[in-house]
């Protein structure tokens, strides 16, 4: 009988579903020149996590998949490389100075969707954030 009851108090406890606070799924499309040069168009999917004080934010790329874990009250981020399978920790440094700032020109635009939830008792509407910005102006100096 106490095995059974083990069992059972185990597979509730691992099964517990761990949901995050807020979760932003985010998807990239790149049109002209920089996406010519890149051959396919990658749509690069961004899955951004938050609970609490940390986040987890997992950038998902045809050749490259990238998880990050950002705890503010530690003060450290954990990137993890999936194809190298290797994590490195960043702790909190000194600031560097910044670098010259880069004038881009960048369009913005939000608009609402018409849809809308409830999400934990809070109606929430949808919202379609869009950014456009020109590659070509940036350079490097």
């Amino acid at each position: 009988m106490k095995h059974w009851l083990t069992t059972i108090l185990v597979f509730a406890v691992c099964s517990a579903v761990v949901r995050a606070d807020v979760t932003i799924v985010q998807t990239t499309t790149m049109e002209g020149g920089m996406s010519a040069m890149g051959g396919a168009n990658p749509s690069p999917k961004m899955t951004n996590r938050v609970k609490g004080m940390k986040s987890r934010n997992d950038i998902e790329l045809p050749n490259v998949n990238v998880s990050t874990i950002t705890d503010l009250i530690a003060k450290q981020v954990v990137v993890l490389r999936h194809d190298q399978k290797t994590a490195q920790i960043l702790g909190a440094a000194a600031p560097v100075a910044p670098a010259a700032p880069a004038t881009v020109k960048i369009d913005g635009s939000v608009a609402p969707t018409g849809r809308s939830r409830v999400i934990d008792g809070i109606k929430c509407d949808e919202y379609s954030f869009a950014t456009t910005m020109t590659m070509g102006e940036m350079s490097v100096s």
